[in-house]
């Protein structure tokens, strides 16, 4: 069985995990907090995010350290231990659940990533992520149905105990099947830089500084999106006097379908080979389809009385997001070092969690209209930079990076 095999199906039965519980946290809490519910989803959620912010600072070098397998089987136990934490009335305890749950966030972005570039090259992590984020979002439209059933079978804490059951699963399948792979501490598996690499060879060289503006510009407005979506489609349906035309599981189900679509076009479009000998070059395309992503979001602004013209909007960056999965991660598999890979993408995470908490704590206070223009413009600075890193202009030219791979 291949690296392709062997990743995905763990790395898909960890993300099933995630979506199983997510959408079911606010019952969970409404249970636990009764008349204090705003205040304690505030609570929850900040802390979740803390979390994960405080534990980019030093996850990733331990996972380089002791090993990326190790990183990927504490991502899965964290996550067990998340899910059993909301059968406890103690809210200490659901304190520490949402704890553990945020590590294992940090964790699950950056462990199994740095895993897979550890143990193949840089073409098969293109085509691997490729059907990462397509077969993703299967499991992420499967998940609510599982989740429906699972509360029929199990209760209403259905979906976390199935959520742990795919986490222990993963964790399974993980020591059977991965071989450990490491950082710059174990010299063994530390690859000699080349002069293609020296460009890119310093943990805070222009061009990894320059990657992390574009994945925090892109990520943070995803967040964004997720906050306001609903209420746009409410409002735009409010305005009319009509009613809103699909419920909140059949549209998160289109958008899932629209990023499969984004994630197998951008693939198709664009080469993964080193050389970029494909119809389009890597930095084109993605710089494209940032532009697109924050034109989508803008033009909701001009259209948000109309629901069609949303929803259309609404799908555009959906299928942006798709491909955006598949590029950015090609770009980090060319850019980052596998020597501290783990390292630099934890500290990605650190400045998107601190938009994410200042969301939660003071989006309230900004109007719809203001964030989406944020996001808008957020993205077209990504653009900007995308074509400055395929230029050449920031740290080297990306495109001759794993020549040698």
């Amino acid at each position: 069985m291949g690296v392709f095999n062997t990743y995905l199906v763990p790395f898909l039965f960890v993300s099933g995990s995630n979506w199983l519980q997510g959408p079911y946290f606010y019952d969970v809490y409404k249970a636990k907090f009764g008349d204090d519910l705003e205040k304690g989803l505030q609570l929850m959620y900040v802390l979740g995010y803390t979390a994960a912010m405080v534990s980019s600072l030093f996850s990733g070098i331990l996972v380089d350290r002791f090993g990326r397998k190790r990183g990927c089987i504490c991502c899965c136990a964290l996550y067990f231990m998340s899910c059993l934490s909301v059968h406890s009335n103690s809210v200490n305890v659901l304190i520490f659940g949402r704890l553990f749950g945020g590590i294992a966030s940090t964790l699950f972005h950056t462990a199994f990533e740095s895993w897979l570039n550890g143990a193949t090259k840089a073409s098969v992590v293109h085509a691997t992520v490729q059907w990462q984020t397509t077969l993703g979002g299967l499991v992420a439209i499967c998940a609510g149905f599982v989740a429906r059933l699972s509360i029929l079978i199990l209760g209403p804490l259905g979906p976390f105990d199935t959520a742990g059951l795919c986490s222990l699963l993963s964790a399974l399948l993980i020591s059977l099947l991965w071989e450990e792979n490491y950082g710059k501490t174990k010299k063994k598996v530390v690859e000699p830089v080349s002069k293609e690499k020296k460009p890119n060879a310093g943990f805070c060289s222009f061009s990894i500084l320059a990657l992390a503006l574009t994945q925090v510009s892109f990520e943070a407005v995803m967040h964004i999106f997720i906050m306001v979506w609903s209420p746009i489609l409410k409002e735009a349906a409010a305005s009319n006097g009509s009613e809103v035309l699909v419920s909140p599981g059949t549209a998160f189900s289109m958008f899932m379908a629209a990023l499969m679509v984004g994630s197998q076009a951008f693939s198709r479009c664009v080469s993964a080979s080193p050389q970029g000998n494909g119809s389009i070059p890597m930095h084109y395309a993605l710089a494209s389809i940032y532009a697109f992503a924050g034109a989508c979001l803008l033009c909701v602004i001009r259209t948000r009385s109309n629901q069609h013209l949303v929803m259309l909007c609404f799908f555009g960056f959906e299928f942006c997001c798709g491909a955006y999965f598949v590029g950015i991660a090609s770009y980090r598999s060319r850019i980052i070092p596998d020597s501290f890979r783990a390292s630099v993408m934890s500290w990605y995470r650190l400045p998107q969690n601190f938009f994410v908490i200042c969301l939660i704590l003071f989006g309230g206070q900004l109007g719809v209209d203001s964030r989406m223009v944020f996001g808008g413009v957020s993205l077209f600075f990504g653009a900007a930079v995308i074509l400055l890193l395929g230029w050449g202009k920031v740290g080297g030219d990306v495109s001759s990076s794993k020549k040698n791979m």
